[in-house]
C-alpha cells in the first residue's frame, strides 16, 4: 500500500510540474552553480504557488487559470512623463467584464 501511495504522490508532483511548465512556458535551464539552482527552484515554486492561488480563487467562474492569465495579460497601464515640464501621468486600459471579475476575485479581501 505504501508503494502505491508513493507512486501517486510522485504522479501529483509530475502533473504539477507539467502544468507549470506549460503555463509559464519554461524552457530547459542550464545552471550548475548551487545558488543558481536554488534560485531557479524558488522561482518555479513561487510561480506555481501564485498559479495555484489564482486557480483556487477563480474556480467558481468556470474560467481556467490558463485562460485567466491570458485575459489578464491584455490589461496594461501607460505611464507618461514630459521631460521638459516634469509632469507625469498614467492611464489604465479599460478592463473587460471578465477581466474585472477575475481581478475582483483575485484581490478580494481575506
Amino acid at each position: 500500500m505504501e508503494v502505491v501511495r508513493k507512486y501517486y504522490s510522485k504522479d501529483t508532483v509530475e502533473r504539477a510540474f507539467k502544468q507549470m511548465k506549460g503555463v509559464l512556458s519554461l524552457r530547459p535551464v542550464r545552471v550548475w552553480l548551487p545558488s543558481h539552482v536554488y534560485g531557479h527552484i524558488r522561482v518555479c515554486y513561487l510561480s506555481y504557488a501564485i498559479f495555484t492561488m489564482l486557480r483556487n480563487r477563480i474556480e467558481k467562474t468556470g474560467i481556467s487559470s490558463v485562460d485567466a492569465l491570458e485575459l489578464l495579460s491584455r490589461g496594461y497601464r501607460v505611464q507618461l512623463k514630459d521631460s521638459e515640464s516634469g509632469l507625469d501621468w498614467s492611464a489604465n486600459a479599460e478592463l473587460s467584464k471578465k477581466q474585472e471579475e477575475i481581478r475582483n476575485l483575485v484581490y478580494k479581501s481575506q
